[in-house]
């Protein structure tokens, strides 16, 4: 069992090992009921969220899940959001199954879970060009501006650079599909400054001070 606070009052979840190990395909109809009840909460308490990885990869190539995916991808800024939005979730079906603080929140129903992604904000220097996401430091202008899109019926924000932030998950050929392709993540650039972050991640008024 796990447990996360939640406004000073501890909640109780069934805490599962999400692996791609025992992963199974998933259910494009179960998927679709999920997203669109996570959405539906989450638009209820005012907590913004993108489509992401091979979600948002689905829904501009195809215009449904890809036929091989595993799981439902989102992320948020909105970390404390998200956790006041677990009660009505857990209600409504979807059970929180896994959290790492500052990294992603899992939620499952009818076997088919839904990954929900913490962007974090940097501090220092490196504040306005850079995010930490999935532990990676990466570029902020994925994240920046959001738009709209119509997705399952519903209308979804997704990244403004969509397509650009396609090409660096999966690479110029990702109109291609590919089976067992997880995204990469990581960017080069954000690695060598993650290396170097003792004078660039420090806030700036202690860099003035």
């Amino acid at each position: 069992m796990g447990e996360i606070n939640i406004n000073g009052n501890i909640f109780i979840f069934q805490d599962i090992e999400l692996t791609y190990e025992n992963a199974t395909i998933i259910d494009p109809s179960i998927a679709k009921n999920n997203l669109l009840d996570l959405k539906k909460i989450l638009d209820e308490h005012k907590v913004k969220f993108l489509i992401m990885h091979g979600t948002l990869l689905g829904a501009i190539r195809e215009q449904k899940f890809i036929k091989h995916d595993i799981d439902i991808d989102t992320c948020t800024f909105d970390e404390r959001g998200l956790i006041n939005t677990i009660p009505a979730l857990d209600k409504a079906g979807l059970k929180l199954c896994r959290y790492e603080k500052n990294l992603i929140y899992s939620f499952i129903k009818d076997g088919i879970y839904i990954d929900v992604y913490i962007v974090n904000k940097l501090q220092g220097l490196i504040r306005p060009f850079y995010v930490k996401y999935l532990n990676r430091i990466i570029p902020r202008k994925y994240f920046r501006h959001t738009k709209k899109m119509d997705f399952l019926g519903e209308s979804f924000n997704i990244p403004s650079h969509s397509i650009e932030l396609l090409e660096f998950w999966y690479g110029k050929n990702w109109r291609t599909p590919i089976s067992n392709a997880p995204s990469n993540d990581e960017d080069p650039r954000g690695t060598y400054l993650e290396k170097h972050r003792r004078f660039l991640f420090r806030p700036i008024y202690k860099i003035i001070k």
